[in-house]
Parts: structure tokens; C-alpha cells; sequence
């Protein structure tokens, strides 16, 4: 949870503020080789390196399983070419190893020598597990050397579960643990060997059965020796699990994705020495991030797009802006400005971010336009001689007292100038980190829950989600898409002032598909798609009785028309993935997600799985609270838009409201309903708000009492209980929403208040 003080207008010195650069999200070179480098040049201004171990380019398991030897070595781990690039080889030169090892093909040991280097080559026939057991053997003769004692715990992944040995290299990098690979069904030989030879007596398995079989552990096992599994249902569970077996939460997290994440395969050293987590992109991740309230999150990844798309990175990024924590302390951009002194800067950075760098999660320091007031400038004599003085809402410290001023003094002389955005003074006496709520002498933390939410609605603006009910796109609305003529013209200026607006679409977009054998199918023309971004709306969900009336070729198809104009869809996909994905739409207000459920579907056989394109069934409530968590996990708000109720229904009923509960406590903001056809109430449940049904809205009849409808606004402040607001219309004979006046304004709205909680209708709402 973020909250910008900076950006807001105010008093104050007009200075143009030191920008204040970010630690580079992407580790990434033109190839895998160049990445690797890259990784240890990383290494080396973190640590002292003497060796390097070189590894052949599309050796990416025995780059993994180098980590344990470099971590024995003090190495890095590069990969390279039988020619290697000069990218690669500067890189090697600029740490000046006193020795090169060089795994597999003596003949690349030429390219390595220089006076004065010993260059060491370890090579072995068998492939990648041949070439990781010679460099166990070669960690025990290195020991032996050395004169201490050879590790009697071996690391073993699959030549298939790479991404489980990626997690672990850094592990292997700590402890100096020979990294072995086997096949996933039996032990490979080698493996087998080396164990017997080196006298282990502890092996810990990588991965779960389909990584590493039972049929392999059992061997073991049966060989007397003590096995451990460190293991979780998929990938991202596995990654967390072996970084819990680290000692490392996420608080800082390499990011690297794809079966061979041959750009993160000379990570390990460098992600052993700063304390990173080794971690796929996805879901499971995300929510980790989400929940290390109060901690330094820095995410970086490994590679480029190809490697790891934006798509997967963003999500990982959002999640570690957020913190959902029940005593969350407050988070505050504030702007630093020292024109006449940037070495300042870096030192204020010091007392807000601690070890982690800038990126805190308890004060972030941003730049700001030069227009824009800052929150602290530390400027020589800025006060007239004074120390510390207060202009408007900026605090001027003068440089020769932030120099002389001891950390504690420095943190204080940020919490003063965060007190002063907050608009109260600090009170004397009170101690404790920067922006953690502090202790102070009466016994109240500062900053009050009250201050905290004055801040957020003085500066961070609240994120406004207009909603409707069912849009339909079949017969003379169709026509009208097709001549260019918009149905959602009357409301448009409603819609496109929202932040983000979403609709429920109840036609799938083609020309193609069959229809099902069932009552009502529906189909609507593509350009439709335009037509709803034409009008403002963000987000459109699929999910409904009426998504797949056509096939699944007429459902994805849908998804491409959309896809192709900026319109996000959601509820339905290629499979259980897609479909239960949310949108993401940023806003001035923070990032929106927009999940897309139903409860009402023609057939089961509809709902969507791993292997079936379909729509994201709230049958299946695990999965369904599930995807909401998960976009809890990284958005500021979350947004439900769900098919469900019975037709006609005024009131809500037992499934619906049970529905309701779960998907709030699941971290749903504001859930909009759809189905029964008509307007059912508005409920404020818990922390969040329920829209049980929006109507019609863009419809092919305008029968009463279906015909009543209107655009549910809802705004979603940072702290407070969200709030609507509701502009009545009625469908007209064009199947357009055409906003309503004077007594048919008043009735409309009033079937809508009547029955909410505390309306004539009585529908059960607890007082």
C-alpha cells in the first residue's frame, strides 16, 4: 500500500530534486552467456572472487550444479562459448581469478590461459550428471586439501526439474553441498557412485515425485541413508520451500521462469551472498511477496522478456509494493531534494531503506517534477542559520547539520518531515524506525489510524469503478456495432470518467461456432469489441450462461476481437489459468484487478480445467476464492464481476450471499452481480461493498421490469469503507441505456435503495 505525498500540490521551495536512481530490475545480457557475466560482475562487488568456474553455454543443469564448487572456491560461475565472447571474457579478467575451471571439453581450457592463472579442467563422459558428480569429487578433493571436512549431504535434482536445482544453487553456494542430477525415474549411475564414493550419508531431493520418482528415493533409502524431500504441489511451492530451507524469506527475490532458466544458471553465487530467494514467476509467489508487511521487498530478474515475459514480472512487482498485514505500518513517497549537494542524497537513502537499499517498504524516496513541493531538502544555510526549519509542508534541513546529525538524529529529521505532510507535529520522545508507527511517551503510536487515513484522502486519490449489468449484442445492437454506432453512447461520459469501468457481456463475439442445443444462444458481431472501448469501458467478463453458446471456438475468438482493441476479458480462457486470471488496470489510484466468475452455467462441462477452454465456474468456490486472493495479492484493489442469483428474483438469495462473504474475505473490495435481469440491492459487507444484481444494461428488449437499470459508480478509498453512487436509466426501444429524469429517475433509483439494507423490500438484510 503506497501512499504519494510527494506529487501533491503545496508550499514550498520550487528546487529541482536529485533524481535518485533504482537498482535494476533485469539482470539481463544479449545472450545467456552475456547474462551470466553479468551476474559476476554482481558477484564480485559483493564479495571476493578468486576463481571462476566456466561452464559450456547449454550446459545449464551443470551450471547449476556448479554453485556448490564455486561456493567452496570463492568462484563465480560463468557460461561461455567454445570461443568465448569478449562480453564473458572481460568479465572474467576484470575479477583477476587466480584460477579458471574449466567443466567439460579440455579443449576450452586454451582460451583461459594467461601468465600467471592456473587454469583447472574437469571433464567427465556422461553428460550433465557425469559432469556434476566430477565436481563433487572435485569439492572432496579441494576439502582434503585444505585439510577440513568433506561435506556428507549431497543436494539431488532432476535433469527435468531444472527450475528445482535453480532454487537450490544458492543453497548448494552457502553450505558448499555437491549439487547432483539424476533421472526423474532412476538414479543415475553416476549420482549413484559418487554418493558410495564420497561416504554421504544425507541426500536432500529436490522436487516432488514427478521432478524426482519415489522409485529414486526409495534406492536411497534402501542404501541406509538418511533422505529428505524438500518439496510443495508445483514449482512455486517447491522455491519457497527451499528458500525456508535457506533461512531466507522473500525479501529479496530473483526472478527467473521457463523449464531451462538458462539465464539465472550462474546465479546462484550471487544470490548466496545477498541473501536472495531463487523463485519462479506465478500466483504462489506473488501472494508471498504480498504478505512480507513491514520488510524491504527488492525484486529482480533474471534475463530478459524473451526469458521472463513483462506479463509474468509485473505481478511480482505490484504484489511487493503491497503489504497486507493487519498492523501495516504506513508507506509514504516522500521527495528528497539536495541541488547543491547530491552526495546527500544517497545518505538520506542510508536512514530510510536500511541494508536493503532504497526500495523500503516502510518509506520510499522518490523524485518529483520540479514544479511539485518536496517533502525534505537538505540545502547549505536553507534556514538562515538555523538547523532545521519548516517551509509550508517541507522541512529544510541545512547540509552541515544532516552531516553532522547521528542516524538516530537523521531518522528523526525524516519522521519530522513526514509529520509535516501529515499536516500534525511530532511529538517529543517518541522512538522507533522510520514511518513504523512509533512509540511515544503517552503510550499512542504515531501516526493515529486517524492520521494515517487523512493522509490517504488528502493525498492519494480514491480509485472509481463504474459498473453495469448485462450488455447484450445480438440483433439490432449488433446492427448498430456493425455500422459504427455505439448502444452505449448515452452513458458514455459516466463510464469514461471512472477509472475503470467493467460490463458483463453476455454474447461471445464471432462469426463463428455452432450453436449448443439450448434454449436462448446468443452470438454478437466483433465489432462490438470496438464499440465498448469506444465508450469507456476497461473490462468486459465472459463468464456467464450465455459464454459459450457458440463453442469454444466462438468464446476465444472473443478474446482475440478484444484483445485486438485494448479491451480486457475476463472469466474465460483457453484454460482454468486463463480463465480464473484477473485483468490488471492501472489507475492514478494504484493497480485494479478484475476477476470474472459464474455461478450460473449451462453444463458444468463449460467450466474450464487444465486441458479445457472454458469459463471460471464459482462452483468450484476453492478455485474461485482462490483467484481472488491471488489478485489480492497483486492489485490495490479487487474487483468481482459475477453471474449468479435466479431470474427475476428481487432480493438475493441464500447462495448469493453466502458467495458474497466468501469472496470479500478473500480480499474482494467491491463485487458487481449480474443474472437475475433485474436491479437487486446494494449491501457495504464487512470491508467491502455487493452489487447483487446490475440488470440489463445494453439489451435486445425493453420489457418491464428489466427494462430499469443504470451505471453503479463505486469509489474505493485507500483506508475507508468504499461509498456509490447511482445514475438511473432505462433501456430503450434501441436496446440503449438512455440515463433517466425527473419521477422515472426517482422510481428507478428507489427499486434499487428498497432493496438494500434498511429498504421497503425487506429482503433480510441484518439491521
Amino acid at each position: 500500500m503506497l501512499l504519494t505525498v510527494a506529487t501533491s500540490a503545496g508550499a514550498g521551495p520550487a528546487l529541482a530534486p536529485t533524481v535518485i536512481d533504482t537498482p535494476p530490475a533485469r539482470v539481463a545480457g544479449a545472450d545467456r552467456t552475456a547474462t551470466s557475466a553479468a551476474f559476476l560482475g554482481m558477484l564480485a562487488e559483493t564479495a571476493a572472487v578468486e576463481r571462476v568456474v566456466v561452464v559450456p553455454r547449454d550446459s545449464t543443469g551443470v551450471a547449476l550444479a556448479a554453485a556448490g564448487l564455486a561456493g567452496v572456491l570463492d568462484a563465480g560461475v560463468v557460461l561461455a562459448d567454445a570461443v568465448p565472447s569478449d562480453t564473458v571474457t572481460t568479465a572474467v579478467d576484470t575479477v583477476h581469478p587466480i584460477e579458471v575451471l574449466t567443466v567439460g571439453d579440455a579443449a576450452r581450457a586454451d582460451a583461459w590461459q594467461q601468465d600467471g592463472r592456473v587454469v583447472t579442467v574437469l571433464d567427465a563422459p556422461g553428460g550433465p550428471p557425469a559432469l556434476a558428480a566430477e565436481m563433487a569429487r572435485e569439492i572432496a578433493r579441494r576439502h582434503a586439501e585444505a585439510g577440513t571436512p568433506v561435506p556428507t549431504r549431497v543436494l539431488l535434482a532432476s535433469t527435468t526439474g531444472l527450475p528445482d536445482a535453480l532454487a537450490a544453487s544458492a543453497w548448494a553456494h552457502e553450505e558448499g553441498l555437491p549439487l547432483l542430477l539424476t533421472a526423474a525415474s532412476a538414479l543415475d549411475p553416476h549420482a549413484r557412485f559418487v554418493v558410495e564414493q564420497l561416504g554421504i550419508t544425507d541426500v536432500t531431493i529436490l522436487g516432488g515425485t514427478a521432478a524426482v520418482s519415489a522409485t529414486v528415493e526409495e534406492e536411497l533409502r534402501s542404501s541406509g541413508l538418511a533422505v529428505e524431500r524438500v518439496a510443495g504441489p508445483t514449482r512455486e511451492h517447491t522455491a519457497l520451500a527451499v528458500a525456508a530451507r535457506r533461512g531466507v524469506g522473500p525479501n529479496r527475490v530473483l526472478v527467473a521462469a521457463g523449464d531451462d532458466p538458462a539465464d539465472a544458471a550462474a546465479a546462484g553465487p550471487w544470490a548466496s551472498v545477498v541473501g536472495a530467494a531463487l523463485l519462479p514467476p506465478g500466483p504462489t509467489v506473488a501472494g508471498a511477496l504480498a504478505e512480507r508487511c513491514g520488510h524491504g521487498v527488492v525484486v529482480q530478474v533474471a534475463g530478459g522478456p524473451v526469458a521472463v515475459p513483462e506479463g509474468q514480472v509485473a505481478p511480482l512487482l505490484a504484489a511487493a509494493e503491497r503489504c497486507d498485514g493487519p498492523n501495516r505500518p504506513l508507506t509514504v513517497r516522500l521527495a528528497v531534494a539536495a541541488p547543491e549537494d547530491p552526495e546527500v542524497v544517497p545518505t538520506v537513502v542510508d536512514v530510510v531503506a536500511d541494508a536493503r537499499g532504497w526500495n523500503s517498504r516502510r518509506l520510499r524516496i522518490e523524485a518529483v517534477g520540479q514544479d511539485e513541493t518536496m517533502g525534505l531538502i537538505v540545502t547549505p544555510d536553507g534556514c538562515g542559520g538555523a538547523a532545521v526549519c519548516r517551509r509550508g509542508r517541507t522541512i529544510v534541513v541545512d547540509a552541515t547539520t544532516w552531516r553532522a546529525a547521528d542516524p538516530d538524529r537523521r531518522t528523526r529529521l525524516v519522521n519530522l518531515a513526514v509529520a509535516v505532510r501529515l499536516g500534525v507535529t511530532l511529538p517529543d520522545g517518541c522512538t522507533g524506525g522510520v514511518l513504523q508507527p512509533l512509540a511515544c511517551p503517552d503510550g499512542a503510536p504515531w501516526p493515529t489510524d486517524d492520521q494515517r487515513r487523512t493522509l490517504a484522502d488528502t493525498f492519494v486519490p480514491s480509485a472509481t469503478i463504474a459498473l453495469t449489468g448485462d450488455v447484450h449484442a445480438e440483433r439490432h445492437i449488433g446492427s448498430q456495432a456493425v455500422a459504427g454506432q455505439n448502444p452505449l453512447d448515452p452513458v458514455r461520459d459516466v463510464l469514461t470518467a471512472a477509472d475503470v469501468a467493467v460490463v458483463n457481456l453476455e454474447t461471445p463475439l464471432s462469426t463463428r461456432g455452432a450453436p449448443v442445443p439450448k434454449t436462448y444462444t446468443f452470438r454478437g458481431p466483433p465489432e462490438m469489441a470496438a464499440r465498448l472501448v469506444e465508450a469507456g469501458v476497461d473490462v468486459a467478463s465472459l463468464a456467464n450462461n450465455h459464454g459459450l453458446d457458440y463453442g469454444p471456438v466462438a468464446m476465444l475468438d472473443t478474446l482475440d476481437h478484444a484483445d485486438a482493441v485494448g479491451l480486457h476479458v475476463v472469466g474465460a480462457g483457453a484454460d482454468a489459468t486463463a480463465a480464473y486470471a484477473p485483468a490488471l488496470v492501472e489507475t492514478p489510484a494504484g493497480t485494479v484487478a478484475v476477476v470474472g466468475l459464474t455461478r450460473v452455467l449451462h453444463t458444468r462441462t463449460w467450466e474450464a480445467t487444465a486441458t479445457r477452454a472454458g469459463l471460471a465456474s464459482a462452483y468450484d468456490e476453492a478455485a474461485a476464492v482462490a483467484a481472488v486472493r491471488a489478485a489480492d495479492a497483486v492489485a490495490d484493489h479487487v474487483v468481482v464481476a459475477i453471474h449468479w442469483g435466479a431470474e427475476l428474483a428481487d432480493c438475493p438469495n441464500a447462495d448469493q450471499r453466502h458467495l458474497a462473504t466468501l469472496l470479500v474475505d478473500a480480499g474482494a473490495d467491491v463485487i458487481a452481480g449480474h443474472h437475475p435481469h433485474v436491479l437487486q440491492g446494494v449491501q457495504p459487507l464487512r470491508d467491502g461493498l455487493v452489487a447483487y444484481s446490475l440488470g440489463n444494461f445494453v439489451w435486445y428488449h425493453n420489457r418491464a421490469p428489466s427494462r430499469y437499470t443504470g451505471v453503479l459508480t463505486v469509489e474505493l478509498p485507500l483506508l475507508d469503507q468504499p461509498s456509490w453512487s447511482f445514475l438511473p436509466a432505462e433501456i430503450g426501444s434501441d436496446g440503449r441505456p438512455h440515463p433517466a429524469a425527473g419521477g422515472t429517475a426517482a422510481a428507478i433509483t428507489e427499486r434499487l435503495t428498497s432493496r438494500s439494507p434498511g429498504g421497503a423490500a425487506g429482503c433480510g438484510f441484518p439491521s
